[in-house]
């Protein structure tokens, strides 16, 4: 049927894809920030790790780019066997990932990813985290068809706004928040302020927050040179496409939002605030405050507050999104041997485990 993959490697590989991973994203099913060009290819330039090697996998039917596989390939310890494992790549900072696939040809594409792995024997196990419902439901249909072993697991949760509604009556039905807004305008008057600004606007003014929060050197921005360096390319070449929010009291920052938008909408990936100012919940503040940004707006429709974020959001959501992890296993003696000792693992007696592992540390430490 004309289907065949192909293998892109190396970074120069990768980024001469770009114009074809532009038009086919354009055309795809599910076009998302988190499975766009700017996404992965900062992912793997910024991202290393010693054991992982990232690639992209394109899958062409009639000699025409239908489906495009972000992924990379590691060995872990599983059951103390070394297991080759597939997954998504830039998996860092990306959320709920899913490849580029051209509308009028999912199936075939979702084929020639199984062909291949049918062809490709360097595997054990393919691990696709956070996948939405018709996706776990393909890769299932699809793995019985080729024989292999698959189990799906519950994954994170994500809560979904909807942008079209009127700001107006979504703020009277938000109390608390009013409470709380009041509060800071009422002790500072006109000394109260919130921007917003895309591209590298108010980045500097971000970063300074999140230095003098808790999640200095934790999470976010300033986690690492590799995720500053990520989101400063990131904000360079996504532009108008790249918003932050900044709660400014005083003049000085302090709390900050980040946001991609694609296709209509908005992914909320970021926040912070400086823990002087916690007594007057400005994280809260500039989340609501951020949110009528863009419910002012007809260009933005969905908001996504991503897998795993703050709980407080479910409030403010019309819908949580619940995702699944999907293990696809290839038929051979490493896959055999790891079911094998999970099932022996299951039905040994804790006191045994116990027995075991206190003899292992005693003889590790007599040695």
């Amino acid at each position: 049927m004309s289907l065949t993959w192909e293998i892109h490697s190396s970074l120069q590989e990768i980024a001469n894809l770009e114009k074809q991973w532009r038009e086919l994203h354009r055309n795809s099913i599910t076009p998302s920030i988190y499975n766009g060009f700017d996404f992965i290819f900062q992912s793997v330039r910024h991202f290393h790790y010693p054991t992982v090697t990232p690639y992209i996998l394109t899958i062409h039917y009639q000699q025409n780019l239908i489906g495009l596989f972000f992924l990379q390939s590691d060995t872990e310890k599983r059951m103390g066997l070394n297991v080759r494992v597939i997954e998504f790549c830039g998996l860092e900072e990306i959320d709920k990932p899913t490849p580029v696939i051209h509308q009028h040809h999912q199936e075939r594409a979702w084929n020639g990813f199984f062909q291949y792995l049918r062809e490709n024997k360097d595997w054990d196990i393919v691990n696709f985290i956070e996948q939405q419902p018709e996706n776990i439901a393909r890769l299932k249909g699809l793995s019985q068809d080729h024989k292999m072993i698959r189990r799906v697991n519950e994954d994170k949760s994500g809560p979904i706004l909807n942008l079209d509604k009127d700001w107006d009556e979504f703020w009277q039905s938000h109390r608390k928040m009013r409470k709380k807004l009041y509060r800071i305008e009422k002790e500072f008057n006109d000394e109260f302020e919130f921007k917003v600004g895309s591209g590298i606007e108010l980045l500097n003014d971000y970063i300074s927050i999140e230095e003098s929060s808790w999640k200095s050197g934790k999470l976010g921005i300033t986690k690492s040179p590799n995720t500053h360096d990520f989101y400063l390319e990131m904000a360079n070449n996504l532009k108008q496409d790249f918003y932050i929010g900044i709660l400014y009291i005083q003049g000085e920052p302090v709390s900050g939002e980040i946001a991609y938008h694609c296709n209509g909408t908005v992914y909320f990936c970021h926040g912070c605030y400086a823990e002087t100012f916690s007594r007057y919940s400005p994280g809260m503040i500039s989340t609501s405050l951020f949110l009528k940004y863009f419910m002012q707006r007809d260009t933005f429709h969905h908001g996504d507050f991503l897998c795993g974020y703050a709980g407080y959001l479910n409030a403010w959501s019309d819908e949580t999104v619940q995702t699944q992890r999907i293990d696809i296993y290839r038929p051979n003696w490493i896959t055999g041997t790891f079911f094998a000792l999970r099932a022996i693992n299951k039905i040994t007696p804790p006191f045994i485990k116990r027995f075991a592992k206190v003899t292992h540390a005693l003889l590790k430490n007599n040695s």
